[in-house]
């Protein structure tokens, strides 16, 4: 018995068909995947073995997390299919990546939005730090930290060190949830009221902490 492919569902199942006729946005993700894999097996039809594969992986967000060898691990995916699936994906983050603002003109509030599209899908935490000198031109940034589910732990004292360092007066910290919340904790207000307080005797200040989640950036109030 051979695969069950996309001509062997009935005519008006069929999502190619379906495209062409109401459009892509018409299309369920299933339907969208079943066109990617072409085919599905001898046991299950190529919308079942899509359908299962969004819910495996609980839909489009978790598949864009998933590493290769997930997607190889599960049954009914070859190399073949796994591959154009991942490639589907990184289509889809370097096309998110491109509608981005880029350049001088979009500032550090552009570059911190390239951020929250990086992260958008990391399943650990990771705290960013963006040094900026008192015009709010971007002097230096970096991943100061990178955690877990849990957290990230934040290095006080090289924060404050790297900032004396490049003479900045003001700088932004951002970190993600991973879990796609954004609202910040009481935690993430603990650390910003903190921060402001001591940045007055570096001569600094704290342009404004953000939670990066599903690509949104939302500012942290202190406590």
């Amino acid at each position: 018995m051979t695969p069950l492919g996309l001509a062997d569902l009935p005519p008006g199942e069929r999502p190619r068909e379906r495209l062409w006729e109401k459009g892509a946005g018409a299309l369920s993700l299933a339907e969208l995947l079943a066109i990617l894999l072409g085919t599905g097996t001898r046991e299950r039809d190529v919308l079942a073995l899509a359908g299962d594969l969004v819910e495996a992986f609980g839909g489009l967000s978790g598949l864009a997390r998933a590493a290769g060898t997930e997607l190889l691990a599960f049954r009914g995916l070859g190399k073949a299919k796994a591959a154009h699936v991942a490639a589907a994906l990184e289509l889809a983050r370097r096309y998110q990546k491109e509608l981005l603002p880029r350049g001088e003109r979009a500032g550090w509030q552009g570059r911190l939005e390239e951020i929250a599209a990086q992260v958008a899908h990391e399943e650990r935490e990771f705290v960013y730090v963006l040094f900026l000198n008192r015009r709010g031109v971007l002097l230096e940034e970096g991943c100061l930290s990178f955690g877990g589910l849990e957290g990230a732990y934040l290095d006080m004292p090289y924060l404050f060190r790297r900032g004396v360092r490049l003479d900045a007066t003001r700088f932004v910290l951002a970190h993600n949830h991973p879990d796609g919340d954004p609202s910040p904790s009481q935690e993430d207000r603990a650390l910003t009221e903190h921060v402001s307080r001591r940045l007055p005797l570096l001569g600094m200040e704290l342009e404004g902490h953000f939670v990066l989640a599903r690509g949104r950036c939302v500012r942290v109030s202190p406590l």
